[in-house]
């Protein structure tokens, strides 16, 4: 059964589940199942139940349905794995899991957890120079600031610092890191998405990862007559979302705030 509104916002899908009567969640009394409102809603889903269906869900972004739920089942994880190429699911649910009691958690990237270090940070630098997945959410969506003279807060610059559109309800402004779950509300119209980024999480894997192929940059052999002296500046805008790409061989090595 496809939804007929847009359930872009968290608050819209979560009020589907909340329903009363039959139209109601019906594992909203078991607190053991991890698909709750809240964990639903966060992963993209809102409730659409059918006569067969009873616990059907929708994402609200790729239309998917996903039903039969069982007490285990996580949606962050389920949305991703049934899903893989949904944006929504690919910039949401891979970083969160959902906890008994109706609790989201943000468990991050496996960075530095063992496994082939250099293969994930290969993965993560092409995410981080996908701009065009993240703005895709501003543009799906709508922004409540499109339009506006002098607005310096766009989609475009929200998308280069790392940002895709995770409103809480219709009109809302949060947007939240891909790479640290940081979100930010309540833009106002000077405000630099990037320099706002990494003033509160400076070590953000947005900015370490490029700062690391910066400094491979400056430490790498060079050839001769080549000059040694090499400032971080250049090196970082030789390492820019623009123009990065990830070196496969390397061995290198949910906050929310209202503005």
């Amino acid at each position: 059964m496809k939804q007929t509104l847009n359930f872009h916002a968290f608050k819209q899908r979560k009020d589907t589940f909340l329903r009363r009567g039959r139209y109601r969640w019906p594992y909203i009394k078991y607190s053991a199942y991890l698909a709750q409102p809240d964990t639903l809603a966060s992963a993209g889903f809102s409730f659409c139940p059918a006569k067969d269906a009873p616990d059907n869900v929708q994402c609200f972004h790729c239309g998917f349905e996903l039903t039969g739920w069982e007490q285990s089942d996580d949606p962050f994880s389920e949305h991703y794995a049934h899903q893989p190429s949904c944006t929504y699911a690919k910039l949401h649910c891979q970083t969160r899991e959902a906890l008994a009691g109706n609790k989201v958690e943000w468990v991050g990237w496996p960075v530095g957890k063992g496994g082939d270090d250099r293969e994930q940070k290969a993965r993560l630098l092409d995410m981080r120079n996908d701009v065009a997945m993240r703005l895709e959410t501003f543009t799906t969506n709508e922004w409540p600031h499109t339009g506006r003279v002098d607005w310096n807060v766009t989609p475009e610059k929200l998308a280069k610092a790392g940002f895709y559109y995770t409103p809480e309800w219709w009109g809302d402004d949060t947007a939240t890191c891909q790479f640290c779950g940081y979100a930010l509300a309540e833009w106002e119209a000077d405000d630099d998405p990037n320099a706002e980024h990494e003033r509160r999480v400076p070590d953000c894997l947005f900015f370490t990862l490029v700062k690391e192929k910066a400094a491979k940059l400056v430490s790498s052999p060079l050839p001769k007559g080549t000059p040694r002296r090499v400032s971080m500046r250049t090196s970082m805008q030789a390492a820019d979302v623009s123009t990065l790409e990830p070196d496969h061989q390397d061995e290198s090595d949910d906050s929310s705030a209202s503005k």
